[in-house]
């Protein structure tokens, strides 16, 4: 009969760790494996944080006064409806509208240009400049993972924001970006301007160099300056007139 082998017999697997933390480290391995990502990796990352909060920002510049959530469904035995009214303002069904689309919208509205390095930033453009094609979709792909990954991470923060009036359509970025995930903590704000601001910039053609034109002014005043100069003559001429 086969006896069992001693303590200081034990089997030890490669690298010399027992099979249990063996077991253990290869999980950790394939978990990585599978992209399980903070929300912090991917490229300019503060800007990424800001697409997200001007897309949040806008959801609730659109939202409209509603009405109390009427939970009374059950009536008691005189015919009185009793339940609670849930104020909209402090809802579950509010965060959850808010966040709804907010993903897609940010993967559809913003790109990353390696035109604008070295300070590259997730920004909106006009229709004729957005970049298409794969390179489009693999953005897409990864701005908008990034927002499902930084919503999760900050959900519970953000929804005692909300519901506490703390978060409104004035500082998303600042309590999303700063304050609760830390994305721009310390970092200069790039987006100092809204961005439809930029994109009608960018449609007008006003973010390209100045044309020729807008040295008008000069040559307004260079032209005055001929009128003048024509003017001072004839009056010269005039009085060597009289003099004779």
């Amino acid at each position: 009969r086969r006896l069992r082998p001693r303590a200081s017999e034990a089997v030890v697997a490669p690298f010399g760790m027992p099979p249990r933390l063996l077991v253990l480290a290869l999980l950790a391995l394939a978990m990585s494996a599978l992209g399980v990502q903070p929300a912090s990796a991917i490229e300019a990352k503060c800007s990424a944080c800001e697409a997200v909060a001007n897309e949040l920002q806008a959801a609730l510049e659109r939202e409209r006064p509603r009405n109390h959530l009427d939970m009374r469904g059950r009536i008691d035995s005189k015919g009185v409806r009793y339940g609670k009214l849930i104020d909209y303002k402090i809802s579950e069904l509010r965060f959850v509208e808010l966040l709804e689309d907010l993903c897609t919208d940010v993967g559809n509205n913003f790109q990353i240009f390696d035109a604008d390095a070295p300070k590259k930033r997730w920004r909106t453009f006009a229709k004729k400049l957005k970049i298409k094609g794969a390179r489009a979709k693999a953005m897409r792909a990864e701005i908008s993972g990034y927002c499902h990954r930084l919503v999760e991470e900050q959900e519970e923060a953000l929804q005692a924001k909300l519901y506490a009036n703390e978060l409104n359509a004035t500082n998303v970025d600042e309590i999303l970006c700063v304050e609760l995930s830390k994305e721009c903590s310390g970092v200069e704000k790039l987006q100092s301007r809204s961005a439809a601001a930029e994109v009608a910039d960018e449609a007008s053609g006003a973010t390209a160099s100045p044309k020729k034109g807008s040295g008008k002014k000069g040559s307004g005043k260079g032209s005055s300056g001929k009128k003048k100069s024509k003017g001072a003559a004839a009056a010269a001429a005039g009085e060597s007139k009289d003099d004779l």
